[in-house]
């Protein structure tokens, strides 16, 4: 999906609390206004349908209705790592690491907060 970057801003700019879901007429707006620009045969009526046969629910869960989709340059056949892969990816391995380990890891002289080189330093730990 050439479009998965400006839909996913397009759906945070409509999602109030950032709870990585909008209900489905928020989503429709969203996927026209993006989609348009591109393809201007796309319809509501059209949105309404995909959205049903997705089995998308209401509200829509926008992170992993983009999850589904590749990011392809024009000339790649086989998908590369998007984004939205990598930062599900970095969430499981950050989620695997207690607590206390990962306060050690960003903050490793204790002072209780993490300056520009103690995160910079703890970045590469979770290969990002």
């Amino acid at each position: 999906c050439e479009n998965k970057d400006q839909l996913f801003n397009q759906f945070r700019s409509v999602d109030d609390n950032f709870s990585g879901r909008i209900p489905k007429d928020r989503w429709i707006k969203a996927m026209l206004s993006t989609l348009q620009t591109v393809a201007d045969f796309v319809t509501p009526a059209q949105l309404d349908r995909l959205h049903s046969f997705w089995g998308l629910g209401d509200p829509v869960g926008y992170v992993r209705f983009l999850h589904r989709f590749q990011i392809r340059g024009p000339d790649q056949k086989d998908g590369a790592p998007d984004l939205m892969r990598e930062v599900s990816r970095l969430r499981r391995q950050l989620i695997d690491v207690p607590s206390q380990s990962l306060e050690r890891l960003l903050d490793p002289d204790g002072d209780r907060t993490v300056s520009r080189q103690e995160f910079m330093h703890f970045l590469p730990q979770f290969n990002i």
